[in-house]
């Protein structure tokens, strides 16, 4: 077992006991750190792989007191169960923690056996499902000193566990084994480097928390029953948000003064997506110069902010995830709540949803904004635990799951973006054989943005845990609540520059 530094240990300890009531309810305490998951607030973190949305916040001392009050004295629900590990090959064990369905689980199985055993007879891979509540059962793993060997992560979540060192930067190790990396996208390899401790401008590091596991990036899923409908044409790649925002007055429903069918859907109140249409404005979270400097008070985040304020709130024309309306079970885009809808790239997910409805639908690229077009293109990947027993056979799989053989196989599973070139070259036609109405889709958006290049990921702040538990409640008060200006961002900007300095 590794033996953790005093640092280390008193992080991961500040980090669990945040979240002992979800972990607690989960079963969380079977896994050895029950001394350590001492309750004072709540969090919970989505993932760009999904449409749920990420969301933090922390709750008040009696509040949280009174909480795990009642639920030390309720009976705990039975910890959800797994699907079993699947166990592939002989020899070497390495532990690889899939966050996917089980589905998709079975196809990493078939695929590894396939074309990874057959190359490395010498080692075996065991994949564990995920469980609910992944990251603070990690992080209980990581105290105890039994993490998986290989886990799946992204930039803004492996922040937590990279900070105190849990991450293998892998840097020396794609130097050392003379990896052709001509084949990733450019704008995805560089964005899998990020600073700790605020990176080498405040003394700081940059280090490769992994390498890439698929890509998710946001465009508009476009609902063109709906845009015949009301006459209006559909988006091309010229469109500007002025043509964005009129699309959506035009596209909107109202019955009895109450938004029955809204003009689009944007999770502005997410941390993972909120980001980048400040920086469509010329704006930014956090200062590209001066990582413990806030942007959010300034006049290009304020007209991002308040362009889709006045949308949602004033013309109630845009929907946020928790305005406007009721929700509904099912997938609200193809439920016909709204025309358009902002979110990832999922194609078989999609038409699988669609198998119902059967609704035309296509995707389009999110329309550039006042100085530029970017959008969030994920860093979704596969990281090595600084406390992996065998370093050399877990970077082996690391390479393969990068690799071409298992890059294919993904897509013919998942349909999802994969991360390099030769693979992308067949995508569409990999799509478009398992789900033939993707035809109609528009899928060449997804290709398109990746040669383009106009995908990435924010900048991040000297602590950016810190300044997430800070902003995710403004952006909720803003754009869930309303009856707040966007004004209101200063204030926040400028708490999260005071912290951001002192720490």
């Amino acid at each position: 077992m590794t033996q953790l530094s005093k640092d280390t240990v008193a992080f991961l300890d500040r980090h669990s006991r945040r979240n002992l009531l979800r972990s607690a309810a989960l079963g969380a305490a079977g896994l050895g750190a029950t001394a350590l998951l001492a309750a004072c607030g709540a969090s919970t973190t989505g993932s760009a792989t999904s449409a749920a949305q990420t969301t933090s916040a922390a709750g008040s001392a009696a509040a949280t007191t009174a909480a795990a009050s009642t639920a030390a004295n309720s009976a705990v629900p039975p910890t959800p169960t797994l699907p079993p590990a699947a166990v592939v090959g002989s020899g070497t064990e390495i532990r690889w923690q899939f966050r996917g369905a089980p589905a998709e689980l079975q196809g990493a199985q078939q695929t590894l056996t396939k074309s990874f055993v057959p190359a490395n007879p010498k080692i075996k891979v065991t994949i564990e499902p995920a469980p609910d509540n992944r990251d603070e059962k990690l992080i209980a793993q990581m105290v105890a000193g039994d993490p998986p060997d290989v886990f799946e992560t992204w930039g803004d979540n492996v922040q937590q566990f990279a900070e105190k060192g849990q991450v293998v930067d892998v840097n020396s190790l794609v130097d050392k084994s003379k990896m052709d990396i001509s084949d990733f996208y450019q704008w995805q390899w560089r964005d899998f480097n990020i600073p700790l401790k605020g990176g080498p401008k405040l003394g700081g590091t940059l280090i490769r928390f992994g390498l890439p596991k698929y890509v998710n990036v946001m465009v508009l899923w476009v609902n063109k029953d709906m845009f015949q409908q009301k006459g209006q044409a559909l988006p091309t790649l010229d469109w500007t948000h002025n043509e964005y925002a009129d699309a959506m007055r035009k596209l909107t429903v109202m019955e009895n003064n109450k938004i029955k069918v809204g003009g689009a859907h944007i999770p502005m109140d997410s941390w993972d997506r909120y980001w980048y249409r400040v920086y469509m404005w010329g704006g930014f979270d956090a200062d590209p110069n001066d990582p413990t400097k806030a942007g959010l008070g300034a006049k290009e985040a304020q007209d991002a902010f308040e362009w889709v304020r006045k949308l949602a709130w004033d013309e109630k024309v845009l929907l946020i995830p928790l305005s406007g309306m009721p929700q509904v079970s099912g997938d609200r885009f193809f439920s016909g709540q709204y025309a358009i809808n902002e979110d990832g790239f999922y194609p078989f997910q999609m038409a699988k949803n669609n198998s119902a409805t059967k609704i035309n639908w296509q995707y389009a690229h999110v329309p550039k904004g006042p100085v530029k077009r970017e959008v969030l293109g994920t860093t979704d990947g596969f990281s090595m635990s600084k406390q992996a027993q065998h370093p050399d056979e877990a970077w082996t799989l690391l390479q393969y799951l990068a690799g071409v053989d298992y890059q294919t196989a993904q897509v013919e599973t998942t349909g999802l973006l994969p991360v390099r070139n030769s693979v992308l070259a067949n995508w569409k036609t990999i799509c478009i054989k398992q789900y033939p109405e993707l035809e109609q889709a528009n899928l060449d958006v997804g290709a398109q943005a990746m040669q383009m290049g106009y995908p990435g990921n924010r900048n991040f702040f000297k602590n950016t845990t810190a300044a997430q538990e800070l902003i995710n409640p403004a952006l909720q008060k803003v754009f869930d609540v309303g009856q707040t200006p966007v004004t209101y961002f200063q204030q926040v900007s400028d708490q999260v520059t005071q912290n951001e300095k002192s720490s």
